[in-house]
């Protein structure tokens, strides 16, 4: 060996057979199908969002359909209403078809809206976001009686929200 090592030129690497080196992907294409069926399974097509609050109890349903960005309107079983996880008053203090301090935010907002999408050029996307302006998603604790949905359904939509989502907890199966 001593004699092969010296007996070689400068710079030159000695002949080393041609072979050709397999290279098993197997165990990289099973890591990629699980990375795959993982990702497929948490993916969630839509852009809706929602913080819900401790101790709500959401209607379960069938519905497949999927929320939208909008104003959020919760109503626990205490009956506190809340905009976007903000208190905004409760349902008791208010004998009114009308719940005033509802009324008074979804039209704040609504006015906030209107005036930032004037002050923006009509892009596509504003277009979209101003076609968002008249949906609200409602989400109410299922132990609620129909008087105080129907309340708030009556308030938003004088307020100047006239389209509903409910937003439900998906049974599928």
């Amino acid at each position: 060996m001593i004699i092969k090592r010296f007996s070689q030129k400068k710079g030159k690497q000695p002949k080393r057979s041609a072979k050709f080196l397999e290279l098993d992907i197997t165990s990289l294409l099973d890591i990629l199908v699980i990375l795959l069926v993982f990702l497929l399974k948490n993916f969630n097509a839509s852009d809706l969002e929602i913080n819900l609050m401790k101790g709500l109890k959401i209607p379960l349903s069938q519905s497949r359909k999927l929320g939208s960005n909008a104003v959020i309107v919760t109503v626990n079983n205490k009956y506190d209403l809340y905009i976007a996880s903000k208190l905004i008053s409760n349902l008791k203090d208010s004998d009114n078809e009308v719940i005033a301090p509802l009324y008074d935010e979804l039209s704040k907002i609504k006015s906030e809206v209107d005036e930032h999408s004037k002050n923006i050029a009509m892009t596509d996307l504003n277009k979209l976001n101003a076609q968002k302006v008249t949906k609200v998603n409602l989400v109410f604790d299922e132990r609620l009686p129909y008087e105080s949905l129907r309340r708030v359904m009556h308030t938003a939509s004088v307020a100047g929200y006239p389209e509903f989502k409910f937003i439900v907890q998906g049974n599928y199966q």
